[in-house]
């Protein structure tokens, strides 16, 4: 008997398989374009209800990790412009301390605005309970904006439950 023709059989199915692999981890390593350092574009003054005397400004950092984390700083500054950094009283926290939001990006979508976005779920993660929201964002010319059920503010970062899933150009991060 002719066992040739079983092994070139088994070896082309190896193959096949072996290929099908291949475009399962491509696809898996797609990374989304939200990656990376954001910070908000606008700063904002710090209010104090027990105090007129203390000037403060604040731009908010958010990162998005390429395994679904978000961590979230609030940088703090002397000057109106942002620009004179105003240390922290106290030694800094690390931007990892706390328990991370996360997301999930769904991928490319056509938004309201007839624009192509990406759809996106957020989970918030407050007192260890998780909260999910669906989410929609546009990235252009190195501005990220969301839809505006999303604040992403200096000093406040959650869900706007008055908000539509209408992208809010009027509140981006821009890449830091």
């Amino acid at each position: 008997m002719n066992k040739q023709p079983i092994g070139n059989l088994a070896f082309a199915l190896a193959f096949l398989a072996g290929c099908g692999n291949n475009n399962d981890s491509q696809t898996d390593t797609v990374q989304s374009p939200l990656v990376g350092l954001w910070e908000t574009e606008s700063c904002e003054q710090v209010e104090f209800a027990e105090s007129d005397t203390i000037q403060l400004w604040a731009k908010g950092s958010y990162e998005f990790t390429d395994f679904g984390a978000i961590y979230i700083k609030h940088n703090t500054y002397h000057d109106s412009d942002c620009t004179l950094p105003h240390p922290p009283a106290n030694d800094p926290e690390p931007i990892h301390l706390y328990p991370a939001d996360t997301y999930q990006d769904l991928g490319e979508t056509t938004l309201r605005e007839g624009i192509t976005g990406r759809h996106l779920i957020i989970e918030l993660n407050l007192d260890g309970v998780k909260y999910p929201i669906d989410a929609y964002f546009t990235i252009n010319q190195e501005r990220l904006c969301f839809s505006e059920n999303l604040t992403v503010e200096a000093l406040r970062f959650g869900i706007d439950v008055a908000g539509s899933s209408t992208i809010d150009f009027e509140a981006c991060l821009i890449r830091s």
